[in-house]
């Protein structure tokens, strides 16, 4: 029977190594644009800002778009802080509530985001708060309509791996207040998985571009906005330096998410 399985899963890793470099070619080449002059790379383009070593493009962007930079940071962090205190109790509450209708209803709800697009987003937010284009508080609720779906979706699972409804209700009948379940229960069974839902918070309202290219305005623009204004105005050595500065912020962030959420210890 093994045998018979090898050459699908042979055929599956060939699939999955194609697409793979299919996925890393591009970007590859574009990081590769930000360090060795264009020309080397067939592709022509302005090389006063090229040239191997050369750190002249990456100065370019940040004291360009260094505040674009500035600007990304405080809406990650003010997103993926709301998405977590408001994710964690409720992907609890779902997973304590699972098999009930509501709470399959309140989940699908809060996912239905996801399926919409960006530029909908933005234009509903516009619509219900008019004159608030810009302003720091619609960008990190636009950001946090895409983030809170990761934070409940991946506490809650934690939550239901862990069995934590019938922990919770052992330490309560054993005489344990509330803090003393959320300390001893609650925190050690979920901690790992709320770094894991901040770590892809952060990562995608770094790198959200959609809802935030109509939210935004040239004072209050984040880096994804920013990406785009090197790609349609400067050179391509300016946009590859853009890009690595972008993927500098995004690659740490899911590559520590992947490793504590693969980590067998659950809260231990």
């Amino acid at each position: 029977m093994a045998r018979r399985r090898r050459p699908l899963i042979w055929l599956g890793g060939g699939v999955a190594v194609v697409l793979l470099f299919a996925l890393i070619a591009p970007l590859a080449v574009v990081v590769a644009a930000a360090f060795f002059p264009s020309g080397a790379l067939g592709i022509s383009s302005e090389e006063w800002v090229a040239g191997a070593g050369s750190a002249r493009a990456f100065r370019y962007v940040l004291d360009t778009y260094g505040t674009h930079l500035a600007n990304s940071a405080e809406v990650a962090l003010l997103a993926g802080g709301l998405a977590i205190a408001l994710g964690a109790p409720a992907g609890v509450a779902l997973a304590r509530a699972e098999g009930r209708r509501s709470a399959r209803l309140l989940e699908l709800l809060l996912t239905l985001p996801l399926a919409v697009p960006g530029l909908a987003v933005a234009m509903a937010l516009l619509s219900a708060y008019p004159g608030r284009g810009g302003e720091l508080g619609l960008l990190v609720a636009g950001h946090v309509l895409y983030t809170l779906p990761y934070a409940v979706r991946t506490i809650g699972e934690a939550a239901r791996a862990s069995r934590l409804g019938p922990a919770l209700e052992a330490a309560r009948t054993l005489g344990a207040d509330r803090r003393r379940r959320l300390r001893f229960v609650l925190w050690p069974a979920l901690r790992r998985s709320i770094g894991t839902a901040a770590l892809l918070a952060l990562a995608v309202s770094w790198g959200e571009f959609n809802v935030t290219f109509l939210l935004a305005t040239p004072s209050r623009g984040t880096f994804p906005t920013a990406l785009y204004l090197t790609f349609t105005t400067n050179s391509f050595p300016v946009a590859a330096a853009a890009m690595v500065l972008l993927l500098a912020g995004l690659v740490p962030l899911v590559v520590f998410a992947l490793l504590l959420g693969k980590s067998p210890e659950q809260g231990a």
